[in-house]
């Protein structure tokens, strides 16, 4: 307790008494994120530039106190889970974009951006940031490259790593370090592409440069819908299998639907038992042509109905809707258990039999998302690299689930997989038992 009284009597001398949280309640919030894991902080530290953090870090240094940085708190692995009393470095005021050069396809922002917010900023240049986390609205640029998040764009576009070119990072000694380059590629070792991902226990982010893309000239954004999940479920591989990647591939189960029309009035049909969302953009003779493979692959699934959005409203009507799947679940249940995983897009189907039995046997209500996604591993640094490596990526999906009615509807769990190429399957997401001993190394996200 003295060690954590000495820090923090440092920490607010240097950077004020507004910015250095340590009553009860603030230390019990930020003890967790959005996972089930809960830890210990000893103190929460607000940070507004980069100096502020070196000053944490060799506070920290100095008392033998480990750090913890922190975004807006919306991961679901544990990463900006502290431990030992760790110091919770909040990265969250930290939100300006530094610079935006639509020329070099390429802008500079600070961690506590969000991802949503640095969308709508470039879009009048003409150009965007692919990663679209389904918390975009809150979550922020320093937790994706933290986390290396995805979102339902990935399957086209490649997760986070492929869309930072550089990042500056504060060490654990308090030394500031840029790791990657402007340029296409920086001499060495790919450090940046070590620190991407390591969900903080490498150091802390304190800007990003980040990759622009330019917004497609055509998007086209199907609604599907099925009377069987597993017809849904196996129109996913059949899109594949005709060579399309669309932009996104997204499949809803009938429960997290009804939650979701309930919520956002998108026109989802309620009595489904499951729906496919899709996207292609490109060239608009490419988009005409990859939707005519879907709608074939759709029919040989026995589709009920496709629908095709007219306008970028009813596209971002759709959208909303699956993008607030999770937040949507509170209609069902004030409380819901989410597990993340991944599985071979070839099995997506019998795999959600086996949750739904799993459900049926322990009087559980599920509700399944799924994502399909790219192998979060390059081809390159695959060791079981071979021809499913190389094939175009794979499916993702995702169960809630709650206590059935007759039970109170005050717990549940939900459940959501990620699909990647069968050599390389491997959960994206994973919760990690909280380990002691650290000495002032960043150990969250």
């Amino acid at each position: 307790m003295a060690t954590l009284d000495a820090a923090r009597d440092e920490l607010v001398a240097a950077l004020g008494a507004d910015a250095v949280l340590h009553d009860p309640l603030a230390l019990r919030l930020y003890a967790r994120d959005a996972s089930m894991v809960e830890g210990s902080a000893g103190l929460v530290v607000f940070v507004r530039s980069a100096d502020d953090v070196v000053t944490c870090v060799k506070v920290a240094a100095r008392h033998d106190l480990p750090v913890v940085p922190r975004g807006s708190g919306t991961g679901l692995a544990g990463g900006a889970t502290p431990i030992a009393d760790a110091i919770v470095v909040v990265t969250a005021k930290m939100n300006r974009i530094l610079e935006v050069r639509p020329e070099d396809r390429l802008a500079w922002v600070e961690p506590g951006v969000f991802n949503l917010d640095l969308g709508n900023a470039l879009r009048p240049t003409g150009f965007t940031y692919a990663p679209d986390p389904s918390s975009q609205q809150v979550s922020s640029i320093g937790g994706n490259v933290n986390t290396n998040a995805g979102g339902p764009h990935c399957l086209a576009y490649g997760v986070t790593s492929a869309h930072v070119l550089a990042i500056d990072v504060v060490l654990p000694d308090g030394s500031v370090e840029r790791f990657g380059a402007e340029a296409p590629a920086a001499p060495g070792y790919d450090l940046r592409g070590f620190v991407v991902g390591s969900e903080g226990t490498l150091g802390i982010v304190t800007a990003a440069c980040v990759r622009l893309t330019p917004l497609p000239p055509a998007v086209r954004t199907m609604l599907l819908d099925f009377a069987a999940v597993e017809d849904c479920a196996q129109t996913v591989s059949a899109i594949v299998a005709r060579g399309v990647v669309p932009a996104a591939l997204e499949m809803m189960d009938r429960g997290i639907v009804r939650a979701v029309e309930h919520f956002a009035h998108a026109g989802y049909p309620t009595d489904a038992a499951a729906v496919l969302l899709v996207e292609i953009d490109g060239l608009r003779a490419g988009v005409e042509a990859q939707t005519r493979e879907v709608e074939a692959a759709a029919r040989d699934h026995d589709v009920g109905t496709i629908r095709i959005a007219a306008d970028d409203t009813e596209r971002a009507l759709l959208w909303k809707g699956r993008k607030s799947a999770f937040g949507a679940i509170a209609q069902i249940a004030p409380h819901y258990h989410l597990h993340d995983c991944v599985v071979p897009r070839t099995a997506l189907a019998e795999v959600l039999a086996g949750v739904y039995t799993i459900a049926q046997r322990h009087d559980l209500i599920v509700t399944n998302v799924a994502t399909c996604t790219r192998c979060s591993r390059s081809i390159a640094r695959c060791p079981e690299r071979s021809n499913a490596c190389s094939r175009p990526p794979t499916s993702s999906c995702g169960s809630a689930s709650t206590p059935a009615a007759r039970f109170p509807a005050s717990t549940g769990s939900v459940s959501r997989s990620a699909t990647s190429c069968r050599s390389c399957s491997r959960p994206r997401i994973s919760t990690r038992r909280p380990a002691s001993g650290r000495r002032s190394t960043p150990t969250g996200g």
